[in-house]
């Protein structure tokens, strides 16, 4: 569903800062200041009573937690509240796992995919520390050059990693698609709030992929849960709810 209801004010917003600024960093702090001036003037679509869904987390170390989806449909959009990834062992890690095997709440499987199953597994990870996404045995990283990072071998600059210090929202849409897009977004980025669906766009989003090599659709397989999973090395790492919308930001 698409959100255009700030676009005008965003570009009217954006002249005024252009005509203001005269050199790079009066630029870079207007950027700033039309960010705020978004976040806080645009206004969410009404959402119904059954297109939305909330669960507590109340799952223990190493458990998957089954998620509520919202009545209307499957979940294409996903709010984690609260991440804070302080393990001791410097591996805490988070899942959120949808178009997921069904009946495996109470278990303790590592969230995997691999080709044509239908599944997504978004990973948020304090030793990166990073978000990224597999679907369809392919990974999607939320760093500057789509690699990994330095700690998992690769040469990216982790976008969004404020859940290492303080308590955190990650956010994310899924389309219908067979090959869906998936768009993944962290508060404080480049002024996304996912506490206001309105402010996520395109440019803000710390993951934005379509182009998977192959897929199914999630859910497709006929497995349509939704989880949320802390890994083995879980102590020191906790969240407070999640949250389902059967409607994109997007």
């Amino acid at each position: 569903m698409k959100r255009n209801a700030t676009k005008t004010l965003l570009t009217m917003i954006l002249g005024i800062s252009f005509l203001m600024n005269c050199d790079q960093g009066s630029k870079e702090s207007n950027a700033a200041l039309v960010l705020g001036a978004l976040n806080s003037a645009c206004v969410d679509a009404a959402v119904a009573n059954d297109e939305i869904a909330e669960t507590a987390i109340t799952a223990g170390i190493n458990t998957f937690q089954l998620i509520s989806i919202p009545t209307a449909g499957a979940a294409r959009h996903i709010r984690l509240e609260g991440a804070l990834l302080q393990a001791l062992s410097g591996h805490g890690t988070i899942y959120l796992a949808t178009g997921y095997t069904d009946s495996l709440a109470g278990t303790t499987a590592t969230p995997t995919t691999t080709a044509g199953d239908g599944r997504l597994v978004v990973n948020i990870y304090q030793g990166g520390p990073m978000v990224y996404a597999g679907y369809s045995a392919t990974t999607a990283y939320g760093t500057d050059d789509g690699t990994a990072t330095a700690a998992l071998g690769g040469t990216g600059t982790s976008l969004f990693s404020s859940f290492t210090t303080t308590a955190s929202d990650v956010c994310l849409d899924i389309s219908a698609d067979t090959t869906p897009k998936v768009t993944i977004w962290g508060s404080g980025y480049k002024g996304a709030n996912c506490k206001k669906r309105c402010t996520l766009t395109e440019s803000n989003a710390i993951i934005n992929k379509a182009d998977w090599p192959s897929g199914a659709g999630i859910g497709s397989s006929g497995s349509t849960s939704t989880y949320y999973k802390t890994g083995s090395s879980a102590s020191g790492v906790t969240a407070t709810k999640v949250v389902t919308y059967s409607t994109t930001a997007l």
